[in-house]
């Protein structure tokens, strides 16, 4: 299990480099490895052995900057070229990714945050809802959906790229029709509107 380093700034630099250089020293133990094996299966072990490394509670340190949110990227653009044997740097390793229909970290970190929050926000988890989410002071009928919630105002990034205020705005931009569903169509639906 990866450790978390969460720094005395509150920057997650040590915590992403330590990821990435721990998901890249068993990438490059599978493509000694498993160079000949089929592609389904190299896509099993990138999924189950690197990407594991890379999403291991995501929700709570997901990173807010460019650097660290490409330096994530870069071990999957690597994963890419290694489950499709495509080591031709003239073919974008973006559109390997795109070919084997692999989603951005980015997007299934946001995906993972939103559906931890709706766990959260139908009492399904023991963390206690109203400690961090609050009514809204305003619903706009014409561009709010009915569950809206009150956001959470910060100049200070550490906060404002937190869980609970960055997801909360996420929530709030959600369409009507996932954040009404029921249970396991939101999951369902949330995986469509992000994912697809």
């Amino acid at each position: 299990i990866p450790r978390s380093n969460f720094s005395a700034n509150l920057s997650w630099n040590a915590h992403i480099n330590y990821l990435t250089l721990k998901a890249s020293r068993v990438l490059n133990f599978l493509r000694c490895n498993f160079r000949q094996v089929p592609t389904k299966l190299k896509e099993t072990l990138y999924i189950s052995n690197v990407r594991s490394i890379l999403e291991y509670a995501c929700s709570a340190w997901d990173p807010s900057t460019k650097s660290n949110i490409e330096a994530l990227e870069r071990v999957q653009a690597r994963a890419a070229r290694f489950v499709a044997s495509n080591y031709n740097f003239t073919i974008r390793s973006a559109d390997i990714r795109s070919g084997l229909q692999w989603p951005l970290l980015a997007d299934r970190r946001k995906y993972l945050r939103l559906s931890l929050f709706y766990s959260i926000f139908m009492n399904k988890t023991g963390i206690d809802k109203d400690q961090y989410i609050r009514p809204p002071t305003y619903v706009s009928p014409r561009t709010d959906h009915s569950l809206k919630l009150r956001e959470y105002t910060s100049r200070i990034n550490a906060f404002k790229y937190a869980f609970f205020p960055r997801t909360t705005h996420e929530w709030n931009g959600l369409p009507e029709e996932i954040v009404s569903a029921p249970p396991l169509s939101f999951v369902k639906n949330l995986h469509n509107f992000l994912l697809n």
